[in-house]
């Protein structure tokens, strides 16, 4: 199921594969870079269904590319991403999405061949709201 058009992957607060045990299985053969985001308190709780932060690290985790970037912000939550100002809190909310359109910007010109703006340069910004940040392959 290879586009080559796809050169590159933004993840953001993805959740596992539903009752697959074994993430790398699916996703081990994703080889284009990623970017993936997510933040300490990205907890998914819905009736029947649990999803805690670390899931988003273990699709990280199981993602083949040898080229991935993990930027995990420090509180925040699930919904952070969406248009809803205020879920995770309002001042942080906003600094993430700044941030998170920054670390795209950078991480999709380091894909495409461009440095101008790399990814450590971006998480010494943002080093007050970041928890983890990590890089693979730059």
């Amino acid at each position: 199921m290879r586009d080559d058009r796809i050169r590159a992957a933004i993840v953001i607060s993805a959740p596992p594969f539903y009752g697959e045990a074994e993430p790398r299985k699916i996703l081990q053969s994703v080889t284009v870079p990623s970017l993936h985001v997510s933040c300490t308190d990205d907890i998914i709780l819905i009736p029947g269904y649990y999803s805690g932060a670390g899931d988003r690290v273990a699709v990280f985790d199981a993602t083949g590319s040898a080229r991935k970037w993990l930027a995990v912000y420090q509180g925040g939550s699930h919904s952070m991403f969406t248009d809803r100002a205020g879920v995770g809190g309002a001042a942080l909310n906003a600094r993430v999405k700044m941030a998170t359109q920054a670390l795209s910007v950078a991480f999709i010109g380091a894909a495409l061949g461009d440095h101008a703006y790399g990814p450590h340069d971006w998480a010494r910004v943002n080093a007050s709201i970041l928890a983890r940040f990590s890089v693979a392959g730059v």
